[in-house]
């Protein structure tokens, strides 16, 4: 039987991790493989992707100029859509701010917006990845 692999994106308006939890009870371990922090430019140094573009119309959400904010979630939502392509992940649960999760679904396509299974509407950029684990078994986001 194949594991199922979750990742917890944990975002807030500049920063975001993923988190991986491998396992369950006391053999659990927390990955932590991106953090978006010092890696990925911020928001506001993001060039904008179709500002001179003659059908602005006809450009996706996520691509028309917007703020600062968006453009990181449309990052976050490109980074992840590659990753669940490759199979590095089969579930996602969605850590963030409201208006962040907005943007995430509004960047999503149709497959990986099947792959959320859960969405916690808090900016928890701080907490440490054990307390973000522990909140989500609690509320048995994690199963």
């Amino acid at each position: 039987m194949k594991r199922i692999k979750r990742w917890i994106l944990v975002a807030g308006n500049a920063r975001a991790r993923i988190v991986e939890r491998l396992g369950t009870g006391r053999n659990t371990r927390i990955l932590e493989p991106y953090r978006f922090d010092e890696d990925v430019p911020l928001c506001r140094e993001l060039p904008c992707e179709c500002a001179d573009d003659p059908n602005y119309d006809a450009v996706p959400l996520c691509r028309r100029p917007c703020s600062p904010e968006t453009k990181f979630a449309c990052k976050l939502a490109d980074l992840l859509q590659e990753r669940s392509t490759r199979g590095d992940f089969d579930r996602l649960l969605i850590v963030a701010p409201p208006s962040m999760i907005a943007d995430l679904h509004a960047s999503f396509d149709d497959g990986m917006r099947v792959k959320v299974i859960a969405e916690v509407a808090a900016d928890l950029t701080q907490a440490a990845n054990v307390e973000i684990v522990h909140r989500l078994e609690t509320e048995n986001l994690l199963c």
